[in-house]
């Protein structure tokens, strides 16, 4: 039987009488074989799709009351089909007419997977259909809204779901059921999808690139090398671009939400990219971030940095950066060490920031020269240190009056070279520091009241006034025994000439260089117990108005003098009772110290080294040294040189381990003393020694030169010198 002919038997079973409603009696599996033995024969030929045969559920219960399990022979070669739409009896009904339908009994269809040939659909109501019974089931032509609704909605599931479990094909209130128990099943597992998607990591969308979905970052090794490559190849959305294909594009549009590292991420690297839609909410390290970076200037206002804990050189040397920054959350910040160093362009308003989790702030601002802003509110009460916090920062000069530093303890540097500075800082409570080294130095512009500091827990000055050309502030009260080191720290400081005569330097060791060019200082430390200072090099040297009263003081533990009065010009104070015997070099000790003719008759100087240049150009001194035990000197080059009115007896002195002396009396014009018993044997270098001695004319006929000496211009200008 071929296709046309099965065709047309279905037409004419159309018209054959139907079973009851829901069909309410079972047929025996024999009774259905024999009614459609030819049937199956077309049936058998017609083209089954095998991956819906596959999909079958082959239930052996019955889905409704009194339904027959189909045959297992029958089911596999039976195609899908959808049922009829079926009716209540017109026996039941009265005047309803009986008409010709053209239901789709035989459904042709492509089937889902291409194969070439057709599905024929049989009805399984009709395959089912009573024979035996009288009564004749016509169709009505208008079925109950109710039924026809039914219909329509197991005609939707069956297109939406064609492989549906047999029994349940026979009534359209089964198909309407597992519509709706799919459909609730299909929104609890979106549901539970949209659940998980919202508690994982967000993937961003690269909407400026056809790849729409980026693979998010797992570190910042791996945020790196994207990076390297991003700033060294030329890429674009365009391109074959490796990075573009794998994290998407542009560079703002990567998932970096993973990264919890971003420390030295753009360091040294040309980037100038747009990064201000990056999600950095889970980052806790920002340090050296932008490092060196010359060229960033991108916009960061958006950022939520929330979680960062280290921002420590974020902005070091990015010396064109200046974004506004001022809506940034740094409350969990702890380390904003060198944060803007360098940053010579940024000025940014940095006045509501929550700082009170900061502990350091170390060269914060250094050389950040356009740096001015407001930071008046800022609670920086966690602080320990502020080292080089301001240095060089040359605009700055904000007002700093209220904040409480009193957990600092080291403040060196904090206002290096702040030429612009002069704030108030009188209420400061510095109780906790202890160091003050180079806080002021070179702040040229700083003269504020200091004079209620409490610094007795400070042990280093050093170098804090140094430069501060301005300062003449009162520091009579301050506490000093805790401090060690004093060095250079009044260093040119030439307005400063404060009362210090009450301090207690007891515990000082360190003096070198402390009132060096302070040209105005003149003050009566004469009550100082410097018993515990061994370095005095260039104490004050440069003090062109220093004329106190140091003859009380005990030196005896000191080993450097060198440059100890170097350009003191109206130095003269009685040194006479000075204990020198502990010094090893007294080089350049009153060069230019044009007013001294103290008395150093009775000096220990036997451990003295180097005495190189100790009364150059010294015009007044004539001091007896007669007695000095000069036997440890190796070196005497220019030691009375331009001393013009030096003229003392020398000729005791023991000279056979002096190997230098050069220029020793350089126009020293007044000097004519006895040396014939010198003995200079070791001597090498005694060029110009005597060159200019206009009045030498001594007897040093028993002289021992060795020949290796250098003897060059020694009596070059020696007027007089017919001795030799």
């Amino acid at each position: 039987m071929d296709e046309e002919e099965g065709r047309h038997r279905f037409e004419e079973m159309e018209e054959q009488e139907w079973i009851g409603e829901a069909a309410d009696a079972p047929l025996p599996p024999g009774q259905i074989a024999a009614l459609y033995e030819e049937e199956l024969d077309f049936v058998k030929s017609a083209t089954v799709d095998a991956s819906k045969m596959e999909k079958l559920e082959l239930i052996g219960e019955e889905c409704f009351e009194n339904h027959a399990p189909i045959p297992l022979a029958q089911i596999a070669t039976e195609p899908l089909k959808k049922p009829p739409i079926t009716t209540p009896s017109t026996s039941t009904i009265p005047g309803a007419q009986r008409t010709s339908t053209s239901s789709s009994l035989i459904d042709e269809s492509l089937s889902n997977d291409g194969q070439a040939g057709r599905n024929v659909e049989i009805s399984a109501s009709s395959t089912l259909g009573s024979m035996s019974s009288p009564t004749v089931v016509e169709r009505i032509e208008t079925p109950p809204p109710s039924l026809l609704e039914a219909t329509m909605v197991n005609d939707l599931v069956y297109d939406a779901f064609p492989v549906q479990p047999l029994w349940c094909r026979r009534h359209p209130r089964c198909a309407l059921g597992v519509f709706v128990a799919l459909v609730i099943i299909l929104a609890v597992v979106s549901s539970f999808v949209l659940a998980i998607s919202l508690n994982a990591p967000t993937r961003e969308i690269a909407t400026a690139s056809p790849l729409s979905r980026v693979k998010c970052f797992a570190d910042v090794y791996e945020l790196t090398a994207a990076i390297d490559q991003y700033v060294n190849e030329t890429c674009d959305e365009d391109s074959e671009c490796e990075v573009a294909k794998r994290y998407g594009w542009p560079i703002n549009a990567w998932c970096i939400s993973n990264v919890r590292n971003m420390k030295g991420l753009f360091s040294g690297a040309n980037f100038s990219g747009n990064i201000s839609d990056w999600n950095v909410s889970s980052v806790t390290d920002m340090s050296l971030m932008f490092f060196f970076n010359a060229d960033f200037n991108g916009d960061l206002s958006r950022w939520d940095v929330s979680s960062v804990t280290d921002m420590s050189h974020m902005f070091h040397l990015a010396r064109v950066f200046d974004r506004d920054l001022s809506s940034w959350n740094v409350s969990s910040v702890t380390d904003m060490s060198s944060m803007f160093s360098d940053a010579n362009t940024f000025n940014g308003d940095l006045s509501s920031w929550d700082v009170s989790s900061v502990t350091d702030m170390n060269v914060m601002f250094y050389e950040a020269n356009s740096f001015n802003g407001n930071l008046s509110s800022w609670d920086v009460s966690s602080v320990t240190t502020m080292t080089l916090m301001f240095y060089h920062a040359d605009a700055f000069n904000g007002d700093l009056s209220n904040w409480d530093v009193s957990s600092v303890t080291d403040m060196s540097g904090l206002f290096l070279h702040a030429n612009a500075f002069n704030g108030d800082l009188s209420n400061w409570d510095v109780s906790s520091l202890n160091s003050t080294m180079k806080i002021f130095y070179r702040a040229s512009g700083f003269n504020g009241n200091l004079s209620t500091w409490d610094v007795s827990s400070v042990n280093d000055m050093s170098y804090m006034f140094y430069g501060a050309s301005y300062f003449n502030g009162d520091l009579s009260k301050w506490d000093v025994n805790s401090v060690d080191d004093m060095s250079f720290m009044f260093f040119d400081a030439n307005v400063f000439n404060g009362n210090l005569s009450r301090w207690d330097v007891s515990s000082v060791t360190n003096m070198n260089s402390m009132f060096y060019d302070a040209i105005a200082f003149d003050g009566d430390l004469s009550n100082w117990d410097v018993s515990s200072v061994n370095d005095t090099t260039y104490m004050f040297s440069g003090a062109t108005s220093f004329n106190g009263n140091l003859s009380t003081w005990d030196v005896r533990n000191i080993a450097e003098m060198s440059y100890m009065f170097y350009g003191a010009s109206e130095f003269n104070c009685d040194l006479s009772r000075w204990d020198v015997s502990f010094v090893d070099d007294m080089a350049f000790m009153f060069y230019d110290a044009f007013s001294f003719n103290g008395d150093l008759s009775s000096w220990d100087v036997s451990l003295v080294i180097d005495m190189n240049s100790m009364f150059s150009h010294a015009h007044s001194f004539n001091g007896d040294l007669s007695s000095w035990d000069v036997s440890s000197v190796t070196d005497m080059g220019q030691m009375f040189s331009n001393a013009s009115s030096f003229n003392t007896d020398l000729s005791n002195w023991n000279v056979s381990s002096v190997t230098n002396m050069n220029s020793m009396f350089y126009d020293a014009i007044a000097f004519n003393g006895d040396l014939s018993r010198w003995d200079v044997r070791s001597v090498n270098n005694m060029t110009n020694m005597f060159s200019g001695a206009s009045s030498f004319n001594g007897n040093l006929s028993n002289w021992d030169v060795g020949s290796e000496a250098d003897l060059s211009s020694m009596f070059y200008g020696a007027f007089e010198f017919n001795g030799y």
